[in-house]
Parts: structure tokens; C-alpha cells; sequence
């Protein structure tokens, strides 16, 4: 057990490091799937075999720049309201760069969503979204910072999980990678 707690709490001293980011908006697509794998861990110690995860990141991602606290919300909505509903599932987050634009994608094989509830969830107000504010204020954050109204697109079915895809603008990194 004492293995396991000095785990979990560098898992959590990382992700706070990596969540004050020395007050700055931004940090790199690895420090934030880092980010993102930290606070998997901790959650992984809290449901145990629950689900699993999978991460790829491109080379030519790594050093590109992104809001810090992109992914996570992203991540714990798949955790919360697509795998514990359903009893069991994976995450799968990857980060690849193509040209001048980056892509981000956070899935599950959740409990989905029907196409109404997603179209009522996305056409929601901040004041009547209350049970999404994590996925409200990521969108919102995202519309916001890259001044982009279509960089996000979500895919869900029923049964089938949830797919979330961001695409924005490439800032940093080598330019000169292609992937």
C-alpha cells in the first residue's frame, strides 16, 4: 500500500504543478496529456480495473502549445458520464499534427448519447447547463481563446461512446514536421 499511496500522490503533485503552470494560459500538448495521465492515475487507483486508457501523441504535436486544462474536463466526462454508467470502458486520447493545424481527440466506448440529447446539450446556456459545466466551459474556453466557432466536433451514439474532436491552429512546435 505504501507503494501505491507515494504513487498516487506524485501523480497528484504533478498534475497541480502542471494545473498552476506558473499562472500561464498555455503549455505544451505533452504537458497537458501528462496532465491528463496524472490525473487518469489517480482516478485508476480510485475505480481499479473500471477502465483503461490509451494515449498517442505524435512527435509533431508535442511542442505544440494549447490551453492548459484542455483535455482533462474532457477526460472526466468520459470517465463520469460515459464508462461508470456503463460499468466499464476506455479512454482513448491522441494528439497528432497535420500541417498547420492540430488535432486533439478524447473518446470513449461509453453509454453515448442520443442525437437529441447532445443537440440540447450543445445549444444550452451557461445558466440551464449546470450538469455539464465542464463540457460547456471547455467548449466555451476553446471558442473563446482561438476565436474559432466550429474547432470542436462531437460524435456520440448510444451504446456506442463518445468522440470529441478539437481542431485549432498548430502555435509552435517545428513547422516543418509533418504527420
Amino acid at each position: 500500500e505504501n507503494k501505491k499511496a507515494y504513487s498516487v500522490t506524485k501523480s497528484l503533485g504533478s498534475y497541480y504543478r502542471t494545473c498552476l503552470s506558473k499562472g500561464q494560459k498555455m503549455i505544451t500538448v505533452q504537458e497537458e496529456v501528462d496532465s491528463v495521465r496524472n490525473y487518469l492515475k489517480i482516478q485508476k487507483m480510485r475505480y481499479g480495473k473500471l477502465f483503461r486508457v490509451y494515449f498517442h501523441v505524435a512527435d509533431a504535436a508535442k511542442e505544440c502549445m494549447v490551453l492548459k486544462l484542455l483535455l482533462q474536463p474532457l477526460a472526466e466526462n468520459c470517465l463520469y458520464h460515459g464508462i461508470k454508467p456503463k460499468g466499464r470502458g476506455g479512454i482513448r486520447i491522441t494528439a497528432e499534427r497535420m500541417g498547420d493545424m492540430l488535432e486533439l481527440v478524447v473518446a470513449d466506448d461509453g453509454v453515448g448519447m442520443s442525437a437529441g440529447f447532445l443537440q440540447t446539450l450543445l445549444s444550452a446556456q451557461e445558466d440551464n447547463n449546470k450538469g455539464s459545466f465542464g463540457l460547456w466551459g471547455t467548449l466555451e474556453r476553446i471558442r473563446i481563446f482561438y476565436g474559432v466557432e466550429d474547432a470542436v466536433k462531437i460524435e456520440s451514439a448510444e451504446g456506442l461512446g463518445t468522440k470529441i474532436t478539437i481542431r485549432v491552429t498548430a502555435m509552435g512546435g517545428n513547422s516543418d514536421d509533418k504527420n
